[in-house]
């Protein structure tokens, strides 16, 4: 909604959640089809992302305990996964309803 509102370029900040989600899919795809080792190769994103997201709890469990420190690791995953989720949703409906969602160069001058 924010691109379609706005008009403008993605940030790559925007754009960030919605690579991560395909490279989730690609790489669990990855470890499910690929033959014994080469599997293991596809459980290394979801393994990085499981670790970042859970070294991002432990930084918590002085300032605000264990329980929250143990829940810091669902809730950015969530939100992730849901602004990703949302956002590619939000392309594809936008992009059927609309096919002109990008400014041509001559509407984006000021004056």
């Amino acid at each position: 909604a924010v691109w379609k509102k706005h008009r403008s370029l993605v940030s790559p900040r925007q754009l960030a959640p919605v690579g991560l989600l395909i490279l989730l899919l690609a790489s669990l795809l990855a470890a499910l089809l690929l033959p014994r080792p080469w599997h293991l190769i596809g459980w290394l994103v979801p393994l990085v992302y499981a670790a970042a997201l859970i070294s991002a709890g432990l930084t918590r469990v002085k300032v605000d305990g264990l329980r929250t420190a143990l829940l810091v690791p669902l809730a950015m995953g969530l939100m992730h996964m849901s602004y990703a989720v949302g956002s590619v949703a939000g392309l594809v409906w936008f992009s059927l309803s609309s096919p002109a969602l990008v400014r041509t160069p001559e509407e984006t001058t000021d004056g």
